[in-house]
């Protein structure tokens, strides 16, 4: 069995795993005792009415995957950590690619409620086994100039739980997040045409900011508390504005998306009937509010989940707008196909001006801005572009089916989608914006 280092065992013990896999011991001795080497491998089964080893193997991965240790522990047969290596053992299971007895010393000692220095040492022992066992991939290390590396872009459906896909979007990003990106604010939500607009608004809400605060602004920053202030701000001064803010009770109120997700605002142009329920594709801005500061991993990674659903619903944007509002301490965000950008932390009392620009500028700005690709042309239910043809140089609309017929799903990526036209048989790509930037990313470790 693969020997913990004295630091794996210390994260260890301060993460235990308690009851966590305590409902899945019953099913794992089930599949246990119903295993016979001579006569059955298991390899690559598939499930029948009853609980398989396929799908309570994956709950399995699953739920160690939940655990915050994951992120710590290092893998012991490359420099990623365990939750990326999991991941990649949860999408191989899931897929039929796995035999059974490579992942039987691991139920066994779940099942005897072994140590949780035993249970790792056994994941590290099962990673190591697999990655010698599977053969060397077909695809090339890089294709056109463009690496391949791990991403979110093959999850899908039911299987799209927060770690899984917050662990691949993890190493997305982790290479091209920038903060405080130099003329963010300038390039976002000044000289535009609305800007004038939401200076006036400021002025007009200067007598509310006293002492170096917003008076009318909660003193004790919880969700409801904000949501209850933005509600008012937006009644009075954003009334006849293109967008309109809206928040979330439960994970049904927005439909339309491959999971459930619940951020807590959002931003939607006016006029859209909502028949009880929003959705994602008419998701503009995301916004997540928390009372206290949260590690900007931790929170980042809950944005960039919902930035990931918005590109799945809608993915014909360029970029996508959101924003982070813990305390009094706000950070905008814009996120491309080339990573995250953002114009760094600032307190909205000591830049009141900037905060209520920005607030007021999400629900003002155009389609453009928001970062639509208006190549591509929405009218009511019809897609539509324009191109040249070209052996006679002259302009052709073409109607778009609805559905694209291939999307990416990945954050970093080229971003192109590719949808068939009701016109001819011809197919039409648009391709996401990649942008460069000379700052250096930081570190999401």
């Amino acid at each position: 069995m693969a020997n913990s280092s004295q630091n794996d065992r210390k994260i260890i013990a301060e993460h235990p795993l308690d009851t966590s896999l305590d409902r899945l011991r019953e099913p794992l001795r089930n599949i246990e005792q119903s295993y016979k080497l001579s006569s059955l491998s298991f390899d690559g089964a598939a499930d029948g009415p009853d609980l398989g080893p396929q799908k309570i193997i994956s709950r399995l991965l699953s739920a160690l995957l939940g655990h915050e240790v994951t992120y710590n522990l290092r893998s012991k047969v490359g420099n990623n950590d365990i939750a990326s290596e999991l991941s990649e053992l949860f999408k191989r299971v899931r897929s039929g690619r796995y035999n059974y007895e490579h992942y039987r010393a691991l139920s066994r000692l779940v099942v005897k409620r072994a140590s949780d220095v035993d249970i790792w040492n056994t994941v590290f022992e099962l990673i190591t086994t697999v990655s010698q066992t599977t053969p060397p991939t077909s695809i090339p290390a890089s294709f056109d100039s463009t690496p391949i590396t791990r991403s979110s872009s093959s999850f899908q459906g039911s299987e799209q739980t927060r770690r899984i896909v917050e662990s691949a979007l993890f190493y997305e990003i982790k290479g091209c997040t920038y903060r405080n990106v130099g003329g963010f604010f300038e390039k976002y939500f000044d000289g535009r045409c609305w800007s004038h607009k939401s200076k006036s608004i400021y002025n007009e809400i200067t007598e509310q900011y006293r002492g170096g605060r917003w008076i009318d602004f909660p003193s004790q920053p919880d969700e409801d508390a904000v949501w209850d202030w933005l509600s008012r701000f937006q009644d009075k001064h954003l009334s006849d504005s293109r967008g309109i803010f809206y928040t979330t009770e439960s994970t049904g109120d927005l439909t339309g998306g491959e999971a459930q997700r619940q951020p807590d605002l959002f931003v939607k142009r006016r006029g859209i009937e909502k028949s009880g329920k929003h959705n994602w594709k008419d998701v503009r801005v995301i916004g997540e509010l928390k009372r206290s500061k949260w590690p900007l991993k931790k929170i980042l990674l809950q944005l960039v989940r919902y930035t990931r659903d918005v590109w799945t619903a809608q993915p014909n944007h360029r970029f996508i707008h959101g924003f982070l509002l813990h305390g009094t301490i706000i950070e905008l965000w814009v996120f491309d196909r080339s990573g995250c950008y953002s114009s760094g932390e600032f307190d909205i009392y000591k830049k009141s001006e900037q905060f209520i620009q920005a607030i007021a500028g999400y629900a003002m700005m155009s389609d453009e801005e928001l970062g639509l690709d208006t190549f591509v042309e929405q009218d009511k239910e019809d897609r539509l572009i324009t191109i040249t043809e070209d052996l006679t140089g002259q302009e052709r609309r073409l109607q778009l089916e609805q559905n694209p017929i291939a999307i990416q799903r990945a954050i970093v990526c080229r971003g192109t989608n590719c949808y068939r036209s009701k016109d001819t048989n011809r197919l039409s790509n648009s391709l996401g914006s990649l942008t460069s930037d000379d700052q250096k990313p930081i570190s999401l470790d």
